[in-house]
Formats: structure tokens, C-alpha cells, sequence
């Protein structure tokens, strides 16, 4: 979820935002965490040329359907790949996000969670 303001959404709207961008944008289907996880800027060039650092919540989600390989709206827009936390935080060029996905890979670890589709 953007949220250009720097604050974190705790609005039962913005997990529900979350479960909608996970559809349109990588065709999975699940249940959002009502608290976010975190959050993390990235630098954003607008159309006028002018670069954003907007905030992201990030929120976890417990992925129930994929239909990665169906169709879905951002499909053709997007590279699809499963990856553990760890592979994840290797690729990712914003520092913040790569410190999420850590924090995830070590409460994953403890959990005993499920990290593969299903």
C-alpha cells in the first residue's frame, strides 16, 4: 500500500488494499494481516519528472491460490518467481525493503512457517 505521508495504515481498508494489489499485481490470492509488518521508501520518478519517496506498508499475507499462471491484470507486466526471504533480500535494490524481508526470513525461522506455494 502507498501512503505517501510516511504513516503507517492501520485502516481495515488497507489490508483489503493489500489483497486486491496481491491479485492484480502477482495473481495470488489470500488472507492479509490486519497490522502491517513494516514498511519501506523507495524512490518513485513521476510523470513530470520529478522523483517521490513514497512509504510502503507492507503486510503479510498467508497466500491460499495462485493463479501465477492464469491470467491476471498485471500478468504481462511482471516476472514471476518463488524465492525464500533470504534469495529475495539479495535481490532487491532498496535497503529498507531487504531489512523487511530479513525480519521476515528470522520470524519465519522461529515460526515454522510455510514459505513455498501451496
Amino acid at each position: 500500500m502507498d501512503n505517501p505521508e510516511g504513516l503507517a495504515d492501520l485502516r481495515p481498508e488497507a489490508a483489503q488494499g493489500c489483497r486486491a494489489r496481491s491479485l492484480e499485481e502477482a495473481g495470488v490470492i489470500g488472507r492479509a494481516k490486519k497490522k502491517p509488518f513494516g514498511a519501506f521508501f523507495y524512490d518513485k520518478l513521476i510523470q513530470d519528472g520529478h522523483s517521490i519517496r513514497p512509504v510502503v506498508d507492507v503486510f503479510l499475507l498467508e497466500v491460499r491460490r495462485c493463479r501465477c499462471r492464469r491470467r491476471f491484470p498485471e500478468r504481462n507486466q511482471r516476472e514471476l518467481v518463488w524465492l525464500s526471504p533470504l534469495e529475495a533480500a539479495r535481490r532487491v535494490d532498496e535497503p529498507d525493503l531487504e531489512q523487511l524481508l530479513l525480519k521476515f526470513a528470522r520470524s519465519a525461522d522461529r515460526g515454522g512457517q510455510t514459505l513455498r506455494p501451496g
